[in-house]
């Protein structure tokens, strides 16, 4: 080999490696790194291992629900409630008892008449009773009238079908899954509400590729005619079809296990839609009121055992959780979650941000930002002094998301857009003052 070729490969080696320990490109690659690390603990949700996201993501959406236009409780969603308590009356109350289907019963006829859409039972029903053809009878007669009655179950299969089995004397009303919402941890507050489950193997409507909860299958059945769930894995949302012109009428975007992020309403507007079954029972006799369900999707459910911890702060009953799904998906008020490919480059770009801070201003400056505020770390009560320029940075990015929540209703995800500002300063000011520090004979970005 001749003398040149080596003389060439060893002057081209100490260019690249002039350029790989170039300022320039480190301020290139850090922020590159923290991106793509950022954006995978986003894709597992890492942070919810000490439930930091789902606590910053449901006190934000509440909070920033002030800010927004909130959508009232939908109108056309009715609760009857059967309480824990009552002091007297032949209307149920307590614990679910099969000597409630008597009621169950009545009610149905009584919403027939009333010319309400759906009924739906946030109760699964197990075993027969004596009271099952009465329950049946009405069920005939409701259909008759477009009533559409439902009832809830906690599991289903494509080889075994419901569990628990619906009584055959009751002719098998339609049926949806009871599961109610979403949390990182068991017995964790919940911030969704569970919208289906997918069955591979769904080939018919006894056999589906979209198993509905009861929300869904209230949403479903309330239209004319019926709606057709269909999952767009590619977008992660639920697509419902009028049929047979599959003509599209709602989107309702997705999040996580398939779940929807609840846009929770204050309970004074669900105890205006709620109806304790006592009252309900008084007007059975002369329909007194009853016209108030006309076209109404009705739930019925239990207070006793019931109360779910919501990420908000408080409780809500099962049953107003079903409800809440029910009017977020007629109101189509969604929270939306940003797309992976969006999501990503906005944390390229955050960390782009915080590479940014460490661009020289004039040649002579240190690669140091001057200007500190000292702050105690949460729960360790750790003080420490927080770079002023990043502390500035993040406030801008919490009213920017604020503002863009505002008008789209599509939360950002705060904590990993953060992390990325403060995880790609932090890697830059460790790499060109510790790990690095003598770098000044190479070339420095600078801005005269």
């Amino acid at each position: 080999m001749a003398p040149d070729d080596d003389t060439t490969r060893n002057s081209g080696r100490s260019i690249l490696k002039k350029v790989a320990g170039s300022r320039t490109w480190m301020m290139i690659l850090a922020p590159l790194a923290v991106s793509i690390l950022v954006f995978f603990l986003a894709l597992v949700h890492l942070l919810n291992l000490i439930k930091l996201e789902d606590q910053v993501q449901s006190y934000s959406t509440d909070y920033m629900r002030d800010f927004t236009n909130p959508a009232k409780f939908n109108n056309r969603v009715k609760i009857i409630l059967i309480p824990e308590k009552q002091q007297s009356g032949d209307a149920p109350w307590g614990d679910s008892d099969k000597k409630h289907r008597e009621f169950f019963a009545q009610l149905i006829r009584a919403m027939t008449v009333a010319r309400a859409k759906v009924i739906a039972f946030d109760v699964a029903f197990k075993d027969p009773t004596n009271f099952d053809k009465e329950f049946s009878d009405a069920v005939t007669e409701a259909e008759k009238q477009n009533l559409k009655v439902i009832v809830g179950v906690e599991e289903y299969s494509s080889e075994t079908g419901t569990f628990p089995k619906i009584p055959f004397n009751i002719q098998q009303p339609r049926w949806g899954m009871l599961v109610v919402g979403g949390s990182q941890e068991e017995g964790g507050a919940l911030g969704t509400m569970k919208v289906a489950e997918f069955n591979a193997k769904g080939d018919s409507a006894e056999n589906p590729k979209v198993v509905p909860s009861l929300a869904l299958r209230s949403v479903i059945e309330a239209h004319d005619p019926p709606l057709e769930a269909e999952y767009d894995e590619g977008r992660l949302n639920m697509l419902l079809y009028a049929m047979p012109s599959r003509t599209l009428v709602k989107s309702i975007p997705l999040e996580r296990q398939n779940d929807l992020l609840l846009d929770n309403v204050p309970q004074p507007e669900l105890d205006r839609a709620r109806v304790l079954a006592k009252e309900a029972y008084d007007q059975f006799p002369n329909m007194a009121g009853i016209r108030d369900y006309e076209n109404a999707i009705v739930l019925v459910g239990y207070e006793m055992g019931e109360a779910q911890k919501i990420l908000t702060g408080g409780t809500r009953l099962g049953v107003e959780l079903h409800a809440t799904a029910v009017s977020n998906i007629l109101n189509e008020t969604f929270i939306k979650k940003l797309p992976p490919l969006q999501n990503y480059l906005l944390i390229l770009f955050m960390a782009l941000l915080g590479a940014a801070l460490h661009i020289r201003i004039t040649k002579g400056s240190t690669s140091q930002t001057p200007y500190t505020i000292p702050f105690t770390i949460p729960f360790v009560k750790i003080p420490v002094q927080l770079p002023l320029g990043v502390a500035i940075l993040s406030a801008l990015y919490i009213i920017a998301a604020f503002i863009i929540y505002k008008f789209t209703r599509a939360y950002l995800d705060v904590c990993y857009h953060i992390a990325a500002l403060w995880l790609s300063y932090g890697l830059l000011w460790f790499v060109l003052n510790k790990w690095s520090p003598k770098q000044e004979e190479y070339e420095h970005p600078t801005v005269n």
